[in-house]
């Protein structure tokens, strides 16, 4: 059986698959992300960042989904170590605040093309670092029968690009800003004056 992630980054997960499926990361750089969108449920009901991306430059389109987890933490940090209100955060905030996080916290992933549903998708459940949503609980005895790797080129792709840092940030404080004082007393923020 595979040994589960126990802290499963960015670097972890980029690892595992630059050393046992280099080939699968060269296939990834003639692949572009395209689209982003962030998951506005997702931040108030699990305190994670949910992105959804395109990537295209194959045969076929792929959506990828990135969750990043307990990002409210990072946010609480940043306006206490800044002395800055949720008002008071702008786009460049925003940035650092995901891409730190993207750096620092777990995360979940998920893409619906048939190399990761049928070759990571399992390891994925095994290891911990699959969206609950997409649990695969049949193994890949054919088609990865090691476990070995952890990403497909479509997700390699949106964390070399880390565009969905970039392009979702707007969407993030949008969401933190227009529900300031629910995100405030969830933080432990709304008495500090």
């Amino acid at each position: 059986m595979a040994q589960r992630i126990l802290e499963i980054k960015r670097k972890t997960l980029l690892k595992y698959s630059s050393k046992d499926t280099p080939e699968r990361v060269d296939r990834s750089k003639s692949l572009s992300y395209t689209f982003v969108d962030f998951v506005e449920k997702s931040l108030e009901e699990e305190y994670s960042a949910k992105f959804l991306g395109k990537v295209t430059g194959g045969a076929e389109s792929h959506t990828t989904r990135i969750s990043v987890q307990q990002i409210l933490e990072n946010v609480r940090f940043f306006l206490l170590k800044n002395d800055k209100q949720i008002s008071d955060l702008t786009n460049a905030d925003a940035v650092s605040i995901i891409a730190q996080a993207v750096r620092e916290n777990d995360l979940n992933v998920h893409c619906d093309c048939g190399d990761f549903q049928y070759r990571f998708s399992y390891s994925a459940t095994i290891k911990g670092y699959d969206i609950k949503d997409y649990k695969e609980l049949r193994p890949a005895r054919q088609t990865n029968p090691h476990n070995k790797g952890a990403l497909c080129k479509h997700l390699l792709t949106s964390f070399r690009q880390n565009t969905f840092i970039r392009r979702g940030a707007a969407q993030f404080l949008r969401e933190l800003k227009n529900n300031e004082a629910k995100y405030l007393e969830i933080m432990n923020l709304d008495n500090i004056e």
